[in-house]
């Protein structure tokens, strides 16, 4: 009897081990690996709130503000480096940028079109699932952060 209570003790702590890796994986992971795939735009705030559309309506909710043009828009990493903006209603025009690692919570975009070139730095966070993008720009003296939100396809 003592046998099986010994037992069945070891094998509850081999599933609990077992779940606890699986939940770690995308933990595990480089950011270069989950970044890579479809992505959908879900949320963007920003803080404190700000006069976004330039009438006068000061919002913290981005997305609420935002066209449907604009918010079934989705970026596409691949794993060779490039990165795809694709406005799906009613633009239907699609942008190539590239994009590199400064490390697994900064990403550097490298815009270029018939004026030149462009860069932006972000903090990300990234899982399996979801994608989070931080800026912040200055104005007036006061520092806006807007935080985009974005959910794997």
């Amino acid at each position: 009897m003592k046998k099986l209570f010994y037992l069945s003790i070891a094998l509850t702590i081999v599933a609990i081990t077992s779940c606890t890796k699986e939940e770690d994986d995308d933990i595990t992971k480089p950011a270069s690996e989950l970044i890579v795939g479809t992505w959908k735009l879900s949320s963007s705030t920003i803080n404190p709130a700000y006069d976004w559309n330039g009438d006068g309506n000061l919002i913290t909710n981005i997305f609420s503000t935002l066209m449907p043009c604009a918010t079934d828009d989705e970026i596409r990493f691949n794993a060779n480096g490039t990165f795809d903006y694709v406005e799906n209603t009613p633009c239907k025009t699609q942008e190539e940028v590239t994009y590199s690692f400064l490390n697994d919570n900064q990403l550097l975009l490298t815009y270029t079109d018939s004026t030149g070139s462009d860069t932006d730095t972000l903090d990300i966070e990234v899982t399996e699932s979801s994608f989070k993008i931080t800026q912040m720009f200055n104005e007036g003296g006061t520092t806006y952060t807007i935080k985009d939100g974005y959910t794997k396809q």
